[in-house]
């Protein structure tokens, strides 16, 4: 995962981070050294925090999602 490079591009401490989501400095470092993985919920809270998609901290290039806002666009013309 790439939570600590997207945290420190924020210019945010692990502290921080882990005072916004509501988890423990330790459970982020773990997350960030892949020695735990986060439940969806704190990862969609780190996302959040973030202002970041899920696939830019997973590092995961989708190849198959439907883009949203172009369907919504579509649907409305």
């Amino acid at each position: 995962m790439r939570i600590r490079t997207v945290r420190k591009s924020c210019k945010m401490t692990q502290e921080q981070l882990a005072e916004a989501v509501g988890v423990g400095v330790t459970h982020i470092s773990h997350i960030e050294t892949g020695n735990n993985i986060p439940s969806l919920k704190v990862m969609i809270d780190i996302i959040n925090v973030l202002k970041c998609s899920a696939d830019e901290l997973l590092c995961i290039e989708v190849n198959a999602a439907r883009p949203l806002f172009s369907n919504w666009i579509g649907d409305l013309l």
